[in-house]
């Protein structure tokens, strides 16, 4: 599978769509180097839906806590993912499964182009 992106998002865009929080956030994972088993793939491939679906876990630093929800919630691996509509050139959802405290899940439709 080959996918070609001819553009990309301008940083402005993406943190006034998330927020500062989340898009700080993410800035800081990525230059952690805390990702790995990153996976991509497209669904709907040759079709005007066609989507590419990136994935990966991500290292937690979250220290372990017990509540009533949760019987152990931290230092284990979290996933994060996003779909983009190929044609349409749009992220079409994202998420997370943060530790609660920073926990998200968007349902987007932000340009990359």
């Amino acid at each position: 599978m080959t996918v070609e992106m001819t553009g990309t998002v301008p940083e402005r865009q993406i943190r006034r769509y998330f927020g500062t929080r989340a898009y700080n956030r993410a800035y800081e994972v990525i230059a952690s180097g805390r990702m790995h088993s990153m996976r991509s793939a497209e669904k709907n491939e040759g079709t005007p839906d066609a989507q590419l679906m990136l994935s990966a876990e991500v290292e937690s630093t979250a220290p372990v806590v017990s509540t009533r929800v949760h019987s152990s919630v931290g230092s284990a691996d979290y996933q994060v993912s996003a779909s983009i509509q190929i044609p349409a050139g749009k992220i079409v959802s994202i998420s997370c499964t943060c530790p609660p405290s920073t926990a998200w899940v968007q349902d987007a439709s932000i340009p990359l182009r």
